[in-house]
């Protein structure tokens, strides 16, 4: 186990670094800033919203050990605590909410159980010679804040007995993932982000892939879609609210990638400049409570807005919109936008109102594979939501309706074929961090693999290719509502 391993093998690198003055939490993990940090194989929960699936991967991975199959080791880095000590109070320094992370964790852990087929009641069990594949959960802190003491213990277990060949998740496109991106990239070890966007983490000839598409798509989907809107149309009129805060990579990409998009496609804006304002400023919601008044005053001759900012920001705009009478604007966004609903918003003026919110999603369930996705949602439901009728995971409006389940599944996935097609054709082959990355390169050239979103394969940046994404609503019915309209590609 992990656990044993960090005591014993690791020792060098984890104890002297407690011993230096870090208060530690658990084996592996450290309290950095009133929050606890660091990695752990599923012995130590970073959140009480977390606590059901660390539970399960924590004896996902013992199952590995036990059977004495060789195994590698797979690390999910994200953002886990929510202030100090996990206690939410308060809306976060970043834009993943604690529900998200644990719904993507959820979809990791059942690709890592399918890779391993340990289940004594799978007729599968034991076929094989691929390595087993344990799950680490590696928390950076809130917003990121402690990505180098993680990177450097990542680095560490790729070095030693713990055979870490690969990372997944990655969390929001801010300054820390990309300084953690680039870390990895120069410590060899291949990446695979779950829901990541920004443009700038692309490079030729790859160390980090990614199932999200960037930004640049998003923003050519959503200029598509209202540039098509202006054919029918002639007098629809366009015009965009963008997010002008240093730091944020997510936010430049789409302001940057829509602009550049609305100009090739030839959408009209009405006006020059758009919209700005900074989020993450006492005043932030002063501004957008001007800029709601401003287009919404501007409704008869305005019909639509793009957003180009976070889901929490968006929040503050729809609520502002919904104290405007009579506003019924189209708001189009990002793949952020599901931000919308995070910290119990009170969205019910929005809803009576009629105001038609839109995104660029990287999956719904109606949306992607049907047949993959079908059996999914019943694995989800049998671990995760044992009480649910039948179909009520597969339902368009039911549990994996925002789609992080889903991409946490995909991103796994990916790795672990990579990790099954690294032994060879005889099975034989040591499987390393090298060798995973040499079989990514490979996804959607020389090998196929069905994802739930998708085929899963990348181009020669990293980038997805092949992939469409789901055009999704956000609706207010009684709760808050995931509703497909389509899949569009860029």
């Amino acid at each position: 186990m992990l656990v044993a391993l960090v005591a014993v093998a690791a020792l060098a690198w984890f104890l002297p670094k407690t011993l230096g003055g870090d208060e530690k939490c658990a084996a592996g993990v450290v309290r950095l800033g009133g929050e606890c940090v660091g990695i752990t194989d599923g012995a130590y929960s970073f959140d009480g919203e977390l606590d059901e699936v660390t539970r399960r991967i924590r004896a996902e991975n013992e199952r590995v050990e036990a059977s004495g199959a060789a195994s590698v080791s797979i690390a999910y880095v994200e953002s886990m605590t929510h202030g100090a000590d996990g206690r939410r109070g308060g809306e976060r320094a970043d834009d993943r909410d604690p529900a998200v992370v644990r719904q993507a964790l959820e979809g990791a852990y059942l690709a890592q159980r399918a890779h391993n087929r340990l289940d004594a009641e799978d007729p599968r069990a034991d076929e094989g010679p691929s390595p087993k594949v344990r799950l680490l959960l590696a928390n950076t802190g809130e917003g990121g804040a402690h990505y180098e003491r993680v990177v450097r213990d990542l680095e560490g277990l790729a070095r030693g007995d713990e055979r870490l060949v690969a990372v997944t998740g990655l969390g929001q496109s801010v300054d820390s993932t990309v300084a953690t991106v680039e870390r990895l990239r120069r410590a060899g070890i291949p990446m695979v982000g779950a829901t990541v966007a920004a443009d700038e983490l692309a490079r030729k000839d790859p160390d980090f892939f990614r199932v999200s598409q960037p930004t640049a798509q998003q923003a050519a989907i959503a200029a598509r879609e209202l540039a098509g809107r202006q054919r029918a149309d002639p007098g629809y009129r366009v015009d965009v609210v963008k997010d002008v805060k240093e730091g944020d990579t997510y936010n430049k990409s789409l302001r940057d990638g829509f602009e550049k998009a609305a100009a090739a496609r030839g959408v009209r804006l009405a006006t020059a400049d758009g919209y700005s304002f900074e989020s993450g400023r006492t005043s932030t919601a002063s501004a957008l409570t001007y800029i709601a008044d401003q287009v919404c005053r501007a409704r008869e001759e305005l019909d639509a807005v793009y957003f180009a900012a976070r889901g929490r920001a968006l929040r503050q705009f729809v609520q502002a919109l919904g104290e405007q009478p009579g506003c019924t604007l189209a708001v189009v966004s990002g793949s952020s936008a599901l931000g919308l609903y995070f910290d119990s918003p009170d969205l019910r003026r929005w809803g009576a109102q009629g105001l038609r919110i839109r995104y660029t999603a990287y999956a719904h369930p109606k949306a992607g594979d049907p047949a993959a996705l079908a059996d999914f949602a019943d694995r989800y439901c049998a671990d995760f939501r044992p009480g649910a009728r039948r179909g009520a995971c597969a339902a368009g409006d039911g549990p994996l309706q925002s789609g992080q389940a889903i991409m946490g599944h995909d991103a796994m996935l990916a790795l672990v074929k990579a990790v099954e097609f690294a032994t060879g054709p005889d099975g034989g082959d040591p499987v390393d961090a090298g060798a995973v990355r040499q079989m990514l390169l490979q996804l959607g050239t020389t090998k196929e693999v069905r994802g739930l979103s998708g085929p899963i394969g990348f181009d020669a940046y990293g980038n997805p290719k092949g992939r469409p994404m789901a055009y999704v609503e956000l609706q207010w019915r009684s709760g808050f509502r995931y509703v497909h309209k389509a899949r569009l590609w860029p």
